[in-house]
């Protein structure tokens, strides 16, 4: 059997070391959203269809493996693809993805942050945006929610490119994430805007990645988290692994009494 392929998230960017005379962090330009907390309810379902990866599924020998942002496999979190494509799985329970759980995606405390971002009342996390395929037990490679958009070229002359998805994220209790945080100084600057509110158990959330860099060597990077009460997922295979270049899609069915529409 082939070994899982570890290779960096779509948005695991290099670490910038800072010098003492960097410049002061400006300040976040996003406002906080208040509360009222909308009635979404936690994913009961996760259901998917893989398409475009017939060579593989065909014969419905197939399986998913859900993963989390780092490649690593998340327990009891795998399904059989029937032949169609289409898959059903049970969202993995808390036992699952207790040793997985991480906090915000900055550390509150790091002096190269400044903002507003806060968590209230402190979870657990876990983000899901990958899934490996697999056929007769042999890893084919890697099932991303991530997608690049076209590069824009802005009319100062910056260029301007990024990714956005739907992705699944569990909470080891309800919470709510707000505010946006910048961290390094400004020529180097990363923003992180959250606005969750995070049922116990499973939640679809949009999220975009979009980084600029400018003429004058400014570099800025901007990821931006929010609810999505539409928790159809399309996934894109990565294109350095040998799939098909059609997507995938994958949808999580609510407990519908508790739940609201919307629209990463």
């Amino acid at each position: 059997m082939k070994k899982h392929l570890y290779v960096l998230s779509a948005v695991a960017l290099p670490i910038v070391l800072i010098a003492c005379s960097s410049p002061p962090l400006p300040s976040p330009s996003v406002s906080t959203p208040s509360v009222p907390v909308p009635s979404i309810a936690p994913l009961t379902v996760l259901n998917g269809r893989v398409e475009g990866q017939e060579r593989w599924t065909a014969d419905g020998t197939a399986t998913v493996q859900l993963m989390d942002a780092r490649l690593r496999d998340i327990a009891s979190a795998s399904a059989p693809v029937a032949a169609d494509g289409t898959f059903n799985m049970t969202p993995p329970d808390a036992a699952a993805v207790a040793p997985l759980l991480q906090g915000l995606p900055i550390d509150p405390t790091d002096p190269w942050c400044k903002g507003t971002l806060t968590m209230t009342p402190v979870a657990g996390l876990l983000e899901v945006d990958a899934a490996g395929l697999f056929h007769a037990g042999y890893f084919m490679g890697v099932l991303k929610t991530s997608r690049t958009n076209p590069t824009i070229h802005d009319t100062d002359g910056s260029v301007i490119y990024g990714t956005t998805a739907r992705h699944w994220m569990y909470a080891d209790q309800a919470t709510r994430i707000s505010g946006a945080d910048i961290c390094g100084p400004a020529s180097v600057s990363r923003t992180f805007q959250m606005d969750l509110n995070l049922q116990k158990g499973w939640n679809a959330i949009e999220f975009t990645y979009i980084t600029k860099q400018s003429l004058d060597s400014q570099h800025t990077e901007t990821l931006t988290y929010t609810n999505s009460t539409n928790a159809e997922l399309v996934w894109f295979d990565n294109a350095w692994l040998p799939l098909a270049t059609a997507p995938a899609t994958m949808t999580g069915a609510r407990d519908l009494k508790n739940s609201v529409p919307n629209g990463f």
